[in-house]
């Protein structure tokens, strides 16, 4: 059985997440579903650029799901040596991308939908 984890996210202004939230400047709470199969993938599913992806790794995480057991809010990921704010805000982009992209296509609704009413 999948369990849910949410996560805080400080700032979005990337268009890749749609027009409901493109504009949104506040902290974006989302939900990572920890029992998902993929997320004992490897972190290079992630796609991250090469530094975020390093500091990861030197920290430790090797599975996305590990990664996702120890941080519930940026500033844990502030807390790895050599990770700034631009990495931090690539982790956590990719995080709610990753989750979204691998849930079933009749979930995604649902899942935007929850996240969009844990933000008002």
């Amino acid at each position: 059985m999948e369990s849910m984890k949410a996560l805080v996210l400080e700032k979005i202004g990337d268009k890749e997440f749609g027009t409901w939230y493109r504009d949104y400047t506040g902290r974006l709470k989302f939900v990572v579903y920890q029992g998902m199969p993929a997320m004992d993938k490897d972190l290079d599913c992630l796609e991250l650029s090469p530094r975020p992806y390093n500091c990861l790794k030197r920290a430790g995480y090797t599975t996305i799901n590990s990664l996702v057991d120890k941080i519930e809010h940026m500033s844990d990921l502030a807390r790895i040596r050599n990770m700034g704010r631009k990495s931090m805000y690539e982790v956590m982009t990719k995080l709610f991308l990753y989750t979204y992209d691998n849930l079933k296509p009749e979930k995604r609704k649902a899942y935007l939908e929850k996240v969009r009413s844990m933000n008002q």
